[in-house]
């Protein structure tokens, strides 16, 4: 597994994220991207959201690649997608490319 991490930001590209989501109290954001240079305004807007609520929510990019497993068991059936766990269980999910207000608003409207 491979993790760049940016205090409440972390960016997986490989397996072994599942152990770590099941296992993770409280809020996770986790956004299901192609690596692509288009989803570069998305990957900046994530990192405003893990900003903006550090410490009260954790947010973890999944490169789509190699993904399958995750994406059946989790019904995830386009990129980008959006799904918001709490406590290691999906609480909402938004399918589509989202502006950082989007995100903020949708990350908002789970946490309060």
């Amino acid at each position: 597994m491979s993790m760049k991490v940016e205090s409440a930001f972390e960016h997986f590209t490989g397996s072994g994220f599942e152990v770590a989501l099941k296992r993770e109290a409280g809020f996770v954001l986790l956004a299901c991207l192609r690596q692509e240079h288009e989803m570069r305004d998305q990957e900046d807007s994530l990192r405003e959201v893990a900003r903006q609520y550090d410490g009260q929510l954790k947010v973890w990019i999944l490169d789509d690649h190699g993904q399958d497993k995750f994406h059946v068991q989790h019904r995830v059936m386009g990129t980008p997608t959006y799904l918001l766990f709490k406590n290691g269980a999906e609480k909402d999910r938004v399918l589509g490319k989202l502006s950082c207000e989007g995100l903020l608003e949708f990350v908002s409207r789970n946490l309060d």
